[in-house]
């Protein structure tokens, strides 16, 4: 009899201890729910403070300018002014900070030409002065996309040529964006130099790992993108393109195509013919 009513003592006490338990964790629930509602009334009346401050006229700009160190176009820095001037123009200096970052993601993707822009947000704020500092994408080669004319940088990328560029100062490049013709363009001036009276006039992409550099005087070589990326091996790729150059020469022999996706192993693939 006092063993089943211990045993009943010691189930209601397991109950009542679990109830508590339940008890506190719903209770922790609600404060928690209470903080999370709180801190999103506070940031909506703190950005609903904020987009109404940004559009008043306290502390408005004092001075706004366009600039770029790099190399300054004329058209492209006027087409810059006139798309920011009638937006920023009379504008508060928190409104300038608030919307600044997306505006000029967006200004970014709406010109190709644009490779970075940047705020000076310290002036900003302080003195009042919008200056902006663009870096235009400078053209390195000409390529045909969808019918079009278009220009590449440094880096690959496809942006539209400026109006007063000279299209023969450029080497045409064939199937060529991105990283591979990152690596082509940049062993140009190098292969330029061991080619002396003759230069690159085209760049052709043939695969994802090969590509061919097309001369003036009509001739062919073929390259692997994978060891032009290590500029560690180019001094022996142009030590071996020089050698069999001026052995070619000494021979009064001439060549029109010279493979050197083999010259890691020592060698170079020459086809000789009439130019």
């Amino acid at each position: 009899m006092s063993s089943s009513k211990a045993k009943n003592q010691g189930k209601s006490q397991k109950i009542r201890v679990r109830d508590k338990a339940l008890q506190w964790r719903r209770h922790q629930a609600i404060g928690v729910f209470r903080w999370v509602l709180l801190v999103l009334a506070l940031g909506w009346a703190a950005k609903l403070c904020a987009h109404h401050i940004a559009r008043t006229q306290f502390l408005p700009l004092q001075a706004f300018k366009v600039q770029s160190r790099t190399n300054p176009n004329i058209l492209w820095m006027n087409a810059i002014t006139n798309e920011l001037g009638p937006k920023w123009n009379k504008k508060s200096r928190f409104y300038c900070i608030l919307y600044g970052g997306s505006y000029l993601r967006q200004l970014k993707r709406q010109y190709s030409f644009i490779r970075d822009i940047d705020l000076n947000y310290s002036k900003l704020l302080i003195r009042g002065d919008a200056q902006f500092d663009v870096h235009f994408r400078e053209p390195r080669a000409i390529t045909r996309e969808k019918n079009k004319t278009q220009c590449l940088d440094e880096q690959g990328v496809v942006f539209s040529c400026p109006q007063n560029i000279l299209v023969d100062t450029l080497i045409q490049a064939h199937g060529y964006k991105g990283k591979n013709f990152q690596v082509a363009s940049s062993f140009l001036p190098e292969l330029n130099g061991v080619l002396r009276e003759d230069r690159v006039s085209e760049i052709e992409n043939i695969s994802d790992t090969t590509g061919v550099f097309k001369t003036v005087l009509a001739k062919r070589l073929r390259f692997s993108h994978q060891t032009l990326a290590r500029q560690k091996d180019w001094k022996n790729i142009l030590t071996q393109l020089a050698a069999a150059m001026k052995d070619l020469k000494a021979r009064n022999e001439k060549f029109s195509y010279i493979d050197l996706t083999l010259v890691k192993e020592g060698k170079i693939i020459v086809e000789e013919g009439l130019n």
